[in-house]
């Protein structure tokens, strides 16, 4: 698990080339894999940077997401 971006209601992260978002009021444990958190996309090589913003989630790695 890499963590990629975060703010202070959503936490952004990949497991191999997939992302992932965690809504932290629903988890209790920030650090772990949750059911409830949603797959958002996937990278063809492992995603490295991303930004959290009011509307839209960017991740980069070996191309863009923008969600």
């Amino acid at each position: 698990m890499q963590f990629i971006a975060e703010n202070e209601k959503y936490k952004v992260y990949s497991i191999y080339e997939d992302v992932y978002l965690k809504e932290k009021q629903y988890c209790h444990k920030q650090d772990e894999f949750s059911e409830k958190d949603r797959c958002i996309g996937s990278h063809y090589g492992d995603p490295n940077d991303g930004i959290i913003t009011e509307d839209y989630v960017i991740v980069s790695g070996h191309g863009i997401l923008n969600l």
